[in-house]
């Protein structure tokens, strides 16, 4: 078992609080082939379903991605594992992360100027007001 195979297990089993999943194909699926650039994983009736595309239902779990190579440095090696949290839809968890994340790290950065912050911070109120939330 590599290393990627355990942090997708080990991260899906914390998140979730169960002992086992039934379905690690699926993970090496996502891992082994390049075609596949997602791995979402979500509970349904108390089992924790792994597939390989974007949920489009108001469901909470994980989602992981490829990033691709982009070091130009001539590193060949399997493309790096992103991780997001999916809180209830996409719209949703794009807003909450924005909201919770990065909204709050360029308010208070004093590199950006005064019309840039209120700008975001428009912006960001527009989307919430926008999706409901």
């Amino acid at each position: 078992m590599s290393d990627r195979y355990r942090f997708v297990y080990n991260a899906c089993v914390e998140f979730f609080g169960v002992t086992v999943l039934e379905n690690g194909d699926v993970i090496k699926e996502f891992l082994q082939n390049d075609d596949v650039t997602v791995l979402a994983a979500v509970s349904v009736d108390g089992e924790v379903l792994l597939q390989n595309v974007v949920p489009v239902e108001d469901q909470y779990g994980l989602l992981f991605y490829k990033i691709p190579n982009l070091d130009f440095s001539g590193h060949s090696g399997p493309a790096k594992i992103g991780l997001l949290t999916l809180e209830g839809g996409l719209s949703k968890s794009i807003y909450n992360t924005l909201q919770r994340v990065f909204s709050p790290y360029i308010l208070k950065k004093c590199e950006y100027p005064t019309e840039i912050r209120g700008l975001l911070q428009n912006l960001h109120s527009s989307l919430g007001l926008s999706l409901g939330l």
